[in-house]
């Protein structure tokens, strides 16, 4: 998890789509290349934390069934 303070969903988003990206262009000893998929909500447009962290979560798992190697968000996809 990673939290962006004073930031809205789509800032949030783009500070996941660099890191998915950074990490995609690295290479490992062991496995040469990984990448990472990620899912992002932001505490604007959810109740409390826990349905934040749902909605981030449920957007994670889109994006593993889409195809993986993916940011996907609560509101943007």
């Amino acid at each position: 998890m990673i939290i962006c303070p004073n930031s809205d969903e789509r800032i949030a988003y783009n500070v996941a789509q660099t890191i998915r990206r950074k990490i995609q262009m690295c290479q490992f000893p062991r496995v040469n290349k990984i990448t990472i998929s990620g899912g992002v909500s932001d505490i604007y447009t959810s109740k409390d934390t826990d349905s934040m962290i749902h909605g981030a979560d449920e957007a994670l798992y889109r994006a593993k069934k889409s195809g993986r190697n993916r940011v996907q968000g609560v509101h943007i996809d």
